[in-house]
Parts: C-alpha cells; sequence; structure tokens
C-alpha cells in the first residue's frame, strides 16, 4: 500500500494492555484470564442462568469435594463465592428444568464401581439456590448425565451412561422432578460419554454414546421412550465426552466427540438418517472436554477444546460448512485444563470462555475466565498476492472517530509495546521481526475505514495488526497473501 512511506520502525515488543491474542489466528481474542476457586477437579463445567438474572452462572461437579459448586454471576461477567450441594462424588451433571417451573435445576451422577452408580437431583428454587436433594441408583461406573424428553410427555427425563455395564438408564420423570425407577438399555460398543438430541428429525429424542474403545453408537428412540441401537461409527479411542451442534448450518444436530487417547477430535455430520463418516482433527495432549458458541462472530460455531495436561485451551474455528480449520491455543489453566465451558459471561454479546485446571493436590481447583474482545478493530485485507499490485484494507469495530495504527511485521509472536510509545504495555499478536508502523489513520463516526493502494511483492507474506490508540486494543492478525 502506499502507505509504505509513512513507515516507521519501532523497536522492542508490541501488544494491547492484558490481551492475549492467538498468533496463529486473528480472531480470536480474549482478556488475560480472571480466575476463582471452586471444587477439586471438577470433570465438566456447566454454564446456564440460574437465578434468572440474564447472566450465565456455572455449575462445576466435583468428585473429590463431594458436591455440585455453585457459581452465581456477579453481574460483571465474574462469579461470587461457591456454595456446594452436596451430591456423593459427582463425576458427570446436566441442568435442565425438571420440575417445570421454568427454573433451571441441577442433577449430578456419582461414579460408583463395585456398587451402583447414584443419580442426585436438587430442584431450583427459582433465585439460584436448591432443594433436596432426591436420589436413585442407576448401573455401574456413571460417569454421564443428560435431561431431555424422552417420551414426549412434556416433562424432561434422564439418561446416564453406565460404563462398566455397557448400558445407559433412562429415568422418565413422573411430573415435578420425581422420576421413575430406570430403565437399561444395551450399548454394545460401551457408553463412556452421551449426548441426546433428535438425530433422525422423527421430533423424539435419542442417543449418541461413545465407548472407550474408538467407537460411537447412535441409540435411535422407538417413538415411546425406548430405545434401539441403530448403528455404529468410528472415531477417537478412549473418548471422554460428547456433544451435539448444528456445524453446517442444515438444521440438524452433529457430533463432537473429545477423543483424549488419539488426542484427537472428531466430528460426525447428521445426513438425516445418520452420520457421515468421522472427521477427525488432531490436538495436543489428551482433548477432555468441549464446548461450543460462535466466538468470532462470523456466524459458524468453533469448538473450544480443554486440553488435559496443557496449560492452554485449544480452539477449532468453524468455517460454517461442518469442516473445522486448524487449532489455536490460547494460555487458559495453570497446571492443565480440566473442563471447560462458553457462555457470555458479561452480556455484551460475545461468548467467552471457563476453564478448570487439573488439581494435583486434591484440595482445590481455579476457575479461568477469559472474557472476549472480539478482537475490535477486526481488519479484512484484499491484495494479489505474490505479484504486489492493487490492495484493500477494511476494518471494522474501534473506535467511532478515533485514531487508528496499521502496523506491519514479518512474522506473528508477541510484542510487547514499550514505555515511551502510545499504548505502551500493550501485546501484539506480532513478533519484533520487522516490526513497521505503516501509518495511523482515523476511523468514521461507524468506527470503520477502507484504504486502498498499492504494495510491493516484497510485503507479500508478512502479518499486519490493527491498534486501536484509543482503547489501546488490538485486531486480529492478517497475513498479506
Amino acid at each position: 500500500m502506499s502507505m509504505s512511506n509513512h513507515s516507521t520502525i519501532l523497536g522492542a515488543s508490541l501488544v494491547v494492555p492484558g490481551f492475549v491474542c492467538a498468533p496463529a489466528v486473528a480472531q480470536f481474542c480474549f482478556e488475560q484470564p480472571w480466575r476463582t476457586q471452586t471444587g477439586s477437579g471438577p470433570t465438566v463445567l456447566l454454564t446456564a442462568d440460574l437465578n434468572d438474572d440474564r447472566y450465565p452462572d456455572l455449575v462445576a461437579p466435583s468428585s473429590d469435594d463431594h458436591g455440585l459448586w455453585v457459581h452465581l454471576n456477579d453481574g460483571s461477567g465474574r462469579f461470587l463465592s461457591p456454595r456446594v450441594y452436596a451430591a456423593g462424588s459427582p463425576f458427570g451433571a446436566a441442568l435442565g428444568d425438571l420440575d417445570g417451573n421454568g427454573s433451571v435445576d441441577m442433577v449430578g451422577v456419582s461414579e460408583g464401581f463395585s456398587r451402583p452408580s447414584t443419580v442426585t437431583v436438587w430442584l431450583n428454587a427459582g433465585d439460584g439456590s436448591f432443594v433436596g436433594p432426591t436420589q436413585y441408583q442407576i448401573g455401574l461406573a456413571s460417569r454421564s448425565i443428560a435431561i431431555g424428553d424422552i417420551d414426549r410427555d412434556g416433562d424432561a427425563d434422564l439418561v446416564a451412561s453406565n460404563s462398566a455395564d455397557r448400558t445407559i438408564s433412562v429415568l422418565l420423570n413422573e411430573g415435578g422432578g420425581t422420576f421413575l425407577p430406570p430403565v437399561t438399555f444395551a450399548v454394545e460398543t460401551g457408553a463412556y460419554a452421551i449426548a441426546l438430541a433428535d438425530f433422525d428429525g422423527d421430533q423424539f429424542v435419542d442417543v449418541a454414546a461413545a465407548g472407550s474403545s474408538g467407537s460411537l453408537a447412535l441409540l435411535l428412540n422407538n417413538q415411546d421412550g425406548t430405545f434401539r441401537e441403530d448403528s455404529i461409527h468410528q472415531i477417537g479411542t478412549f473418548s471422554v465426552f460428547v456433544l451435539t451442534a448444528d456445524l453446517n448450518d442444515d438444521h440438524r444436530p452433529d457430533v463432537v466427540t473429545a477423543d483424549r487417547g488419539s488426542s484427537t477430535v472428531s466430528v460426525l455430520l447428521n445426513n438425516g438418517a445418520s452420520f457421515d463418516p468421522a472427521l477427525q482433527y488432531s490436538l495436543p495432549q489428551h482433548p477432555e472436554h468441549l464446548a461450543c458458541g460462535d466466538l468470532d462472530g462470523n456466524g459458524a460455531l468453533d469448538i473450544v477444546v480443554a486440553l488435559y495436561f496443557n496449560s492452554s485451551v485449544a480452539i477449532l474455528p468453524g468455517r460454517g460448512d461442518g469442516t473445522l480449520a486448524p487449532h489455536v491455543l490460547f494460555p487458559g489453566a495453570r497446571d492443565g485444563a480440566h473442563s471447560v465451558g462458553a457462555g457470555d459471561f458479561d452480556i455484551d454479546g460475545d461468548p467467552d470462555i471457563a476453564v478448570t485446571e487439573i488439581d494435583y493436590t486434591y484440595s482445590h481447583s481455579d476457575v479461568y475466565v477469559l472474557s472476549n474482545s472480539n478482537c475490535r478493530p477486526l481488519a479484512e485485507l484484499q491484495t494479489q498476492c505474490p505479484q504486489g499490485g492493487t490492495a484493500l484494507l477494511q476494518w471494522s469495530g474501534a473506535t467511532p472517530n478515533g485514531r487508528t495504527a496499521i502496523l506491519r511485521s514479518r512474522s506473528i509472536g508477541r510484542y510487547v509495546i514499550r514505555p515511551g510509545y502510545p499504548c505502551a504495555g500493550t501485546e501484539l499478536g506480532l513478533s519484533g521481526n520487522g516490526l513497521a508502523l505503516f501509518l495511523v489513520a482515523d476511523s468514521n463516526e461507524g468506527g470503520a475505514r477502507v484504504l486502498g493502494g498499492s504494495i510491493g511483492s516484497g510485503i507479500c507474506g508478512s502479518q499486519i495488526q490493527l491498534l486501536d490508540l484509543t482503547s489501546c486494543r488490538g485486531g486480529n492478525v492478517v497475513r498479506v497473501e
């Protein structure tokens, strides 16, 4: 861009104060994590509005600390000290309206090996506090539980996996949040983790059950609350979590599994009657738990992955067609991520991430909350590389009528702006390798701008990032290509 004749070389390194921007993909930006304590080693992290104040709250089941840990949102995207509800040694948990009063209730399942597992139900008093509990016995080694209206009577029922029995247990709701004795159904491949959705489009809830040996079973509802095993699909090994989401916007629920054994995430797209062969995405160090949300605001769901023994969470960006782009890592937990949840905790329109860490001391875990800044300003670049020539740079989301710096570097990295420069202390997603300031330009009254010009072929392959000099927020990193 003819902007290059305005360039000024900067010394040292640059980035927005307290922001962590993934160097590899620019459209994800989060503030430095804020943290609070929860129970020891929660294996799932659930989000829902428990006290009807519009702000998502957190529930973390702790098998080591024998309860469901409830963290209410304080209205700013941070969380109050937890209140603990006894639930044996819960390994799995689920949230939903079990008694039909419009408030979200919670259920935990305790893993039993030599004795039956226990389902514990707590009903919401309507203000985020809970009454109960009521308990039910099911099969052996239950590690996952889900809520759905299995028999279409208007009441939410329970389905739990029994990994040692190779069965699922179904507890039908009698009304008011009390349940009939469990009925079991065999799962040939085993059932370590489960998820519920209407997979075949008959208006009845079905079950996807992942075993530990690299297979996922689809159990179809017989339209009376009973199930038959319909098909078996190959996925990664030792799948510990199953998520359902519509990844290609065809109004059919797809399935995503966290495959700890093979360090993969498997995506099975719903073809209307069953699933297409799994698409597998490799990840470092044991995917443990999944969440999803449109984190970059492009209309496609992204997959968030907690990585066991890794201090980062991974984001697999959704392309909108059911495929996922290569993963991006973000610092998320000090000693390794155990579980992850997504929700707009600060109600700013951008989904945020919460992640729990592994607890090696068996005393407590920390919950790290990463607030989504949605990479403002958001830049788009059109060029004619590798020849150079005409280029068009446009951005949005900057401060209205504010000043925006356009920076270029030969490579991505983490460059912290030195004292004496505007926005000192801010971290960029650029390295100091050939870092240069193209120019400073004014955004219009809508926080946007379009700039056209020409570039030489030598600029192709470099990286560009915008810095809002009013808010000191860094935007996405775009490659000149």
